[in-house]
């Protein structure tokens, strides 16, 4: 829609043609084919949500929602790091029965869990303050159902009055 590469509110081809220049001298990203004005770029070898750089660790995530997911890992080795591609926030952490790994930096910009034993792992990694939403969500809940039954309650109790 020619909504991007706008100079003056007004769409401007040379500002389009130095953005895709230089998007395509990174070497990390590869120009895969255009449609007309529509540049499709690649990521050769991507990382997927959840990866390791010990190479023999096998990962299966799911996803549950956008702040909770369960990992199972097979063949850890201790101290292991499990890259977790989200921006960096401390408030995500990995936890199991028998541990809890708090988030750690990685490459300046990745959470990541560094693996406190040998062995396999099933784990929740969950974004802790998203608890607090879950809270705040059940009493606002309860506190909706409760109002509306009281004016239900109210209602017939003086809907009998008015009758008698």
């Amino acid at each position: 829609e020619e909504e991007i590469f706008l100079n003056d509110r007004h769409y401007t081809n040379s500002i389009y043609r130095t953005t895709i220049a230089i998007i395509s001298q990174n070497k990390k990203i590869v120009l895969k084919k255009n449609f007309g004005k529509i540049a499709v770029f690649e990521i050769p070898n991507p990382k997927d949500h959840f990866w390791s750089p010990q190479t023999d660790l096998q990962i299966n995530y799911t996803y549950i929602n956008p702040s909770k997911y369960q990992i199972a890992l097979k063949s850890a080795k201790k101290g292991t790091r499990l890259i977790f591609a989200e921006s960096f926030d401390k408030n995500w952490i990995a936890t199991n029965s028998e541990v809890k790994v708090k988030s750690e930096k990685f490459n300046g910009k990745f959470n990541s869990f560094i693996l406190p034993k040998d062995g396999n792992y099933n784990l929740e990694v969950y974004y802790q303050p998203q608890k607090l939403v879950d809270i705040g969500v059940l009493i606002s809940l309860t506190s909706l159902v409760s109002i509306i039954g009281i004016i239900i309650y109210l209602k017939f109790k003086n809907g009998l009055k008015t009758q008698i």
